[in-house]
């Protein structure tokens, strides 16, 4: 019964590197097709970026590093550097792309939507399955 949960997992993996693929993809054709000059001005350039900081950390899962990134990320966010709407693809506006952007847009916050839906679906098809299998 396990060789099931296994092929269902590995599935699911696959399925999710395949989506994140995709996803990764298309926002590099958004980035790319951005009109000339366009300049947001609800969003000034910033010179810290709180997410690419924290990304950027070795991930040793060591215990420091599970104080260490709460605190950081609370301590951007009272801060105020913290702009998660900033740095999704959806927080971009329209009206700075080039037509072609609009339409990779589109793709990218439905293939966005895709991607969120099949992570939440495979996680709750992979603990029914856990329970399930392993319980037999």
């Amino acid at each position: 019964m396990t060789f099931a949960l296994v092929g269902i997992i590995v599935v699911w993996l696959c399925g999710l590197l395949f989506l994140a693929g995709q996803h990764l993809n298309d926002i590099r054709l958004v980035l790319n097709n951005i009109a000339p000059g366009a300049q947001a001005a609800d969003h000034p350039p910033q010179r810290l970026s709180f997410p690419a900081a924290i990304a950027a950390w070795p991930l040793t899962f060591s215990f420091w590093d599970l104080i260490l990134t709460p605190a950081t990320l609370l301590i951007g966010r009272s801060v105020g550097l913290d702009r998660s709407n900033a740095y999704r693809i959806t927080g971009i506006d329209p009206e700075l792309l080039t037509e072609t952007g609009r339409v990779h847009l589109k793709r990218t916050i439905r293939r966005e939507r895709i991607l969120i839906g099949w992570m939440l679906g495979g996680f709750v098809l992979i603990v029914w399955a856990s329970t399930y299998f392993l319980a037999s």
